[in-house]
């Protein structure tokens, strides 16, 4: 399945400018992303996300969550929440290929995981709470999942 904005660089040109790109820019402490809070420990508020706060979790990530030459993660939760933003660049780091869902249910996220034999997901305990709960997981082959998901800050290892 695929959405509307992917594109696949072997099999679709890229068009690019004609003028310079611009210099770089070395400031480590430069905003990367705003992410907004849940509010849980209050009022939803922003949090500015560095690119040396990034690099930091790179960096943690691959100690703590390892990728393989031929490692799949499949990004389920949304891309802007804070537990599946940083492995954007985590994944990119270290070589592992990425798939998304459109949006979180059970169904897809078994039938992404059977499809493209996904090793590695980030899930909160409510995507957890559904997975456990859903009576045809058996339906599904899941067993490419090596890291799937996270709970009380415990990676799960298959």
């Amino acid at each position: 399945m695929r959405v509307p904005w992917q594109r696949i660089l072997d099999l679709e040109p890229v068009h690019l400018p004609s003028e310079s790109p611009p210099e770089p820019v070395y400031d480590p402490g430069a905003t990367l992303a705003l992410i907004y809070t849940s509010g849980t420990t209050g009022r939803p508020k922003g949090a500015v996300c560095n690119h040396q706060n990034i690099l930091a979790n790179v960096l943690h990530l691959a100690s703590c969550l390892p990728y393989r030459e031929g490692d799949v993660h499949l990004h389920a939760a949304p891309l802007f929440h804070i537990i599946d933003f940083p492995l954007i660049f985590a994944c990119a780091a270290m070589g592992a290929c990425q798939v998304t869902i459109p949006k979180f249910s059970v169904q897809d996220f078994c039938a992404a995981v059977q499809q493209e034999h996904v090793t590695h997901a980030a899930l909160v305990p409510t995507m957890i709470n559904l997975l456990t709960q859903y009576p045809e997981i058996k339906k599904y082959d899941l067993t490419s999942l090596r890291i799937w998901c996270m709970a009380d800050r415990q990676w799960l290892h298959n």
